[in-house]
C-alpha cells in the first residue's frame, strides 16, 4: 500500500510499461489456473517452516467437495481477485470490442474455476461503472451503495441472527452462499466479541493484533473467544474497526471519497483505477483487502492518484 502510495504517480507516467507488466502476470495467472485445473502441480499443499513460523506457500482446500485452484499463486481467492484486477485495467487499455469481449470471456470463465464468488462480483461491479462512468449520478449512487453494503454485512452478522442456513433457501443458494453464512454466523459475530473482550471497540487493539501478522506471531495478553481471535476479519469494514477502533470506521468510509474524487476525471489512468478501487472496495466486503499485496497495491497507486487531483484543485 504504502509503495502503491509513494509512486503512483510515477506509475501513472510509466503506464506502458505497467500495462506490458500487467499482462505478463494477467497471461501467467491465467496459464497457472488451467496448469492447476488439468494437472496436480508439483507445489500443491507445499508449506514451510521460518523461524518456528510455518508459512503456506500454496493452500490445498476444496469446498462442497470442488477443489479450489489457486495457480502460481498462494491461495485461490487471491488468484481470483488478481487475475479481476488485472482483466479491469488491461480493459481500459483496449479499443477493440471484440478484445474487450474476448478479455471478458477468458477472465470470467477462469474467475469461475477458481470458485471465488466475491471476485466475480467485484468484476461485474466494476465493468459496470465502465458502462455507466459519463452518466455521474447513477455512478455515485452505486458508489454509495457498493461502500454501505461493506458496513452493512458485517452488522447484520453482528447483531442479527441470521442464516442463510435455513428453509426460505434452497439448496443451490445455500450452497453457493456457504461461506458467506460461516461469516455471519461464526467469523463476523466472533470477532466483535473479541474486539469487545480486548477493550478495542473504541481505540481498537492497534497494528499488529489483527490479520496475518496476529496469527504468525501471537500476542498473548490478546484474548480468544470460543476459539476465534483476531488473525481474520473476513471483511475489511471490521479488519480497520479492530485495529483503528472509531477511526477505522472513518477510513472505511474513504472507499466513496476516493472513487467519486477519482470518477471525475476524463484521464484514462484515472478511470481504470476508479474501476479497481470499485472492485477492491466490493472485495472487501469478505476480505481483509491490506492482507492481499494486489489489492493493497493498487489502492495505494489508486490513493496517490486520487491525492494529487485534492491537491491541484
Amino acid at each position: 500500500f504504502l509503495f502503491g502510495l509513494l509512486y503512483g504517480e510515477y506509475l501513472e507516467i510509466k503506464k506502458k510499461e505497467l500495462e506490458i507488466i500487467l499482462w505478463i502476470c494477467f497471461l501467467s495467472s491465467i496459464l497457472g489456473i488451467y496448469l492447476d485445473y488439468m494437472i496436480t502441480l508439483p507445489w500443491k499443499g507445499f508449506s514451510y517452516n521460518i523461524g518456528g513460523v510455518e508459512i503456506e506457500a500454496n493452500r490445498q482446500w476444496s469446498t462442497l467437495g470442488e477443489d479450489r485452484v489457486a495457480g502460481f499463486s498462494r491461495l485461490s481467492a487471491s488468484l481470483a481477485f488478481m487475475i479481476a484486477i488485472f482483466s479491469i485495467y488491461i480493459h481500459q487499455t483496449l479499443k477493440s470490442t471484440f478484445f474487450k469481449f474476448l478479455l471478458f470471456t477468458v477472465t470470467f470463465s477462469s474467475i469461475i474455476l477458481t470458485t471465488n464468488k466475491t471476485a466475480v462480483l467485484s468484476y461485474f461491479g466494476a465493468l459496470i461503472l465502465y458502462f455507466f462512468y459519463k452518466q455521474k449520478n447513477k455512478v455515485k449512487l452505486f458508489f454509495f451503495f457498493i461502500t454501505g453494503i461493506g458496513c452493512f454485512l458485517p452488522i447484520v452478522g453482528i447483531f442479527l441472527d441470521y442464516s442463510v442456513n435455513t428453509s426460505e433457501f434452497g439448496l443451490l443458494s445455500q450452497a453457493l452462499l456457504f461461506s458467506l453464512d460461516d461469516r455471519l454466523t461464526n467469523t463476523w459475530p466472533y470477532f466483535y466479541e473479541t474486539i469487545i473482550v480486548n477493550n478495542g471497540l473504541v481505540f481498537g487493539t492497534g497494528i499488529g493484533t489483527i490479520g496475518s501478522s496476529f496469527s504468525a506471531f501471537p500476542i498473548k495478553s490478546i484474548l480468544t473467544v470460543k476459539g476465534f481471535g483476531l488473525g481474520v476479519a473476513d471483511n475489511t469494514f471490521l479488519y480497520l474497526w479492530g485495529m483503528f477502533g472509531v477511526v477505522g470506521l472513518w477510513l472505511y468510509t474513504r472507499f466513496f471519497a476516493l472513487i467519486n474524487r477519482l470518477s471525475h476525471s476524463k484521464n484514462s489512468f484515472s478511470i481504470a483505477m476508479c474501476a479497481i478501487v470499485v472492485c477492491i472496495c466490493i472485495i472487501s466486503w469478505t476480505t481483509d483487502i491490506f492482507e492481499a499485496v494486489v489489492s493493497s497495491l493498487f489502492l495505494g497507486i489508486a490513493g496517490s492518484i486520487g491525492l494529487k487531483k485534492q491537491i491541484l484543485k
